[in-house]
């Protein structure tokens, strides 16, 4: 009579992992991943975990990328996440590779067993991490789960449980859990807002130094005459403005050319998914 049997994580160097380590980055790709969602009723998303594994156990996820999915026909993009993959393994060489996989929901379910059992295979001999973020939950730190998987049944990959696994989170992950990723736009925003205080405060800086009322710094005067002077590049007051609008415009337009590619990119995802 055949027997149900459960496989224990194996020693060695590949035995399981005894904790995972979530940076700030990957978290931040896989809420941006799950806001641009191309079709918004889509329950989740899902994606791959890119990282390093220590000699300790300890499982560090240093980035991410989506992968296409669509569970109403069964479908995943595996050609996409080869072609991701390749190219981050390009970039990263052997220092970093494929982990694991996320996915945007408070629990694994069936769906999941059946993602975990390909990504196990990627990541063979080691064993694949699977990270679940609830965005739906009150924010804290139990929105972000960590599992690791071990096969169950009587065939070898049939089926498979999922174990928790210890995490070590960014700080305050709450906030950046259910924060709403900044648009390019109103990162300039951010970003001119700062530099008008920074002016501020130099002018204020200045003014003081010209009154008498602070003994003047020549590091510091080196450093502004090095910013807004470069030998007389800057020129006069009209020119210096003219560069810097030139320069607002070059902004402008990468972030329209960054918001064009990233449609694109979600109009070819909608369409592989309407193709299978």
């Amino acid at each position: 009579m055949s027997s149900i049997h459960v496989s224990l994580p194996v020693s060695g160097t590949t035995r399981s992992p005894t904790l995972l380590t979530l940076q700030a980055l990957p978290l931040l790709s896989i809420l941006n991943h799950h806001t641009r969602r191309p079709i918004p009723s889509q329950p989740r998303v899902i994606g791959a975990l890119i990282g390093r594994r220590t000699d300790a156990g300890e499982v560090v996820v240093t980035n991410a990328y989506a992968v296409p999915h669509d569970e109403t026909r069964v479908y995943f993009a595996e050609k996409e996440h080869k072609d991701l993959l390749e190219a981050f393994r390009k970039v990263g060489g052997d220092k970093e590779g494929l982990v694991g996989w996320y996915a945007t929901t408070p629990t694994p379910d069936v769906f999941s067993a059946l993602i975990q059992n390909f990504f196990s295979g990627e990541t063979a001999p080691y064993p694949a991490v699977h990270l679940t973020v609830d965005v739906t939950a009150p924010a804290s730190e139990g929105s972000i789960k960590a599992f690791v998987s071990s096969p169950i049944g009587i065939l070898p990959n049939e089926f498979c449980t999922f174990l928790p696994l210890p995490l070590s989170l960014p700080s305050n992950p709450p906030s950046l859990l259910h924060s709403t990723p900044p648009t390019p736009l109103a990162s300039l925003e951010l970003a001119l807002a700062q530099t008008r205080k920074d002016l501020a405060l130099v002018r204020a800086y200045v003014d003081s130094v010209v009154s008498g009322e602070k003994e003047g710094d020549a590091k510091v005067g080196r450093e502004l005459m090095d910013v807004v002077g470069r030998s007389g590049e800057a020129g006069n007051g009209a020119e210096w403005k003219k560069g810097v609008e030139g320069q607002l415009q070059d902004t402008l337009m990468v972030s329209y050319l960054s918001s064009l590619v990233r449609s694109q990119v979600e109009l070819a995802a909608r369409i592989n998914l309407m193709q299978v």
